[in-house]
């Protein structure tokens, strides 16, 4: 499950919507772990350190804004791209 931080943000007007690209939204395209899971390879994401080409699968727009300090997957034209960076 993803983690996102709150710093008193409004929500995105276009929150929940389908994408393929960081800018078809206010915030950023993500991806949830099952549908990587579900459309793509295996060795694909075993063998990248954090990007990796899945064919097929849609995003939604975050709600929030993302930061740093936030754990997500992105997706930019069929390229998901993870942000696993643990901040204090």
């Amino acid at each position: 499950m993803p983690y996102y931080t709150r710093h008193c943000d409004f929500p995105f007007e276009d929150a929940g919507k389908e994408c393929g690209n960081s800018n078809q939204c206010k915030g950023k395209c993500v991806v949830n772990l099952e549908e990587i899971k579900r459309f793509c390879p295996v060795e694909q994401i075993m063998g990248s350190f954090n990007s990796f080409k899945c064919e097929g699968v849609k995003g939604k727009c975050s709600q929030y804004p993302l930061r740093m300090c936030d754990i997500f997957y992105e997706l930019n034209d069929n390229i998901v791209t993870a942000n696993f960076v643990l901040c204090d």
